[in-house]
């Protein structure tokens, strides 16, 4: 690691950078465009 200039303490804190970026999009995941179509469609079709 000391060929590249990375500490063991660095290395840490950006594997639990990595960590807690995804779990925040695992607690808050993205909506794709094609299942909010789905969700609209289907909500005309039941008050219609």
């Amino acid at each position: 690691m000391n060929t590249f200039g990375i500490s063991i303490p660095g290395l840490r804190i950006a594997g639990g950078l990595i960590v807690a970026f995804i779990g925040f999009r695992m607690l808050f995941p993205q909506q794709k465009a094609h299942d909010s179509m789905e969700a609209k469609i289907k909500s005309e079709e039941t008050a219609g």
